[in-house]
């Protein structure tokens, strides 16, 4: 890889995080002409699916309504944002692991950090101004906060992330990573469900579908699909699932059993520890009120490492998840 960028050999100094966070808040880039395809759409939930589904017949079924409602003037699901609007940059402009670094803490093309994780965020949706397949969208993509702790040795980095049609603002997303400079290692302890879900189903996240997450999100972190990476550099036993993929697994999950026509108003999630390819989870909803609803993602060791809130709007208010588990 043609990067220009190289690792530091010591954590970064009070007066360099000072720059760094002098250099950081306020960067931004934007577009105004991301069309929101149907076709990546499709490719989205046929990604999904396919860990979701249980074949032959939930196939088909999908297959339809993928035909009737992932085309032109039809809404975005909830959540299927995250694969638009993603930078585009020279192999020379990113980090040699293969991320962008637009948002890193880095000064004079010196990284501060041995590997990043995206640790949680939010996607605040505006009623009554949804985003269709087929819209073009003005974005604006700025970075809003930058913090050092551990004597410098973690920096979390906030950006917001701003869609808005021809209508005015639609989405706000915000996003979190944590750059740190300790590699890996498994936590000790493990937890179990506090509640018993509404509804539950385990699912296994291949290499394939990490790719096709990652092509989709053009995300090239060789965390998502290099073995030896993980292994010799960060220190990970296996290939590492994607955030995206993470959070549109477990809403792709609600979606299917809940009314197409509900109203989402909000989501926010964090993420705590990582989940590896070919490893089986279990995905968990629970409604906790009318308006809230809890979804949390466990490995089979009962280790919790996903926690997500569905907010829906309480004047659009309808049942949430069909009887059927």
């Amino acid at each position: 890889m043609l990067s220009s960028f190289k690792k530091s050999c010591t954590k970064a100094s009070d007066d360099e995080i000072s720059i760094i966070r002098k250099q950081l808040i306020g960067k931004s880039w934007k577009t105004t002409d991301e069309a929101l395809s149907a076709s990546k759409g499709r490719e989205l939930y046929v990604t999904l699916q396919s860990v979701l589904s249980r074949p032959p017949i939930q196939s088909s079924i999908f297959r339809n309504y993928m035909k009737t409602h992932m085309k032109f003037g039809r809404y975005i699901p909830y959540g299927y944002s995250m694969i638009y609007c993603n930078p585009t940059h020279f192999e020379s402009e990113m980090s040699p692991d293969g991320y962008d670094n637009f948002n890193s803490p880095v000064l004079n093309n010196i990284e501060f950090f041995r590997r990043r994780m995206w640790v949680g965020g939010e996607l605040i949706f505006e009623p009554g101004n949804r985003l269709k397949f087929g819209e073009r969208v003005d974005f604006e993509e700025k970075v809003t906060n930058v913090k050092a702790f551990n004597k410098n040795s973690t920096i979390f980095v906030d950006y917001r992330r701003n869609y808005s049609n021809m209508f005015g603002l639609s989405l706000i997303e915000k996003r979190r990573l944590c750059y740190l400079n300790e590699l890996y290692s498994e936590a000790e302890e493990t937890s179990s469900d506090l509640i018993t879900p509404d509804h539950f189903i385990f699912v296994t996240p291949s290499l394939i579908t990490n790719f096709r997450m990652s092509a989709l999100t053009f995300n090239s972190h060789l965390l998502h699909y290099d073995l030896h990476y993980c292994n010799s550099i960060e220190g990970y036993p296996k290939v590492v699932v994607e955030a995206p993929l993470l959070l549109e697994l477990a809403l792709q999950f609600w979606l299917n059993l809940t009314n197409s026509q509900i109203s989402l108003r909000k989501i926010k999630y964090k993420i705590s520890r990582p989940f590896f390819t070919n490893e089986k989870l279990k995905i968990c909803i629970s409604k906790s009120s009318k308006t809230q609803t809890n979804i949390w993602l466990q490995n089979l060791t009962g280790q919790c490492g996903f926690v997500a809130t569905l907010t829906v709007s309480p004047s659009e208010f309808k049942e949430q998840l069909l009887s059927h588990k």
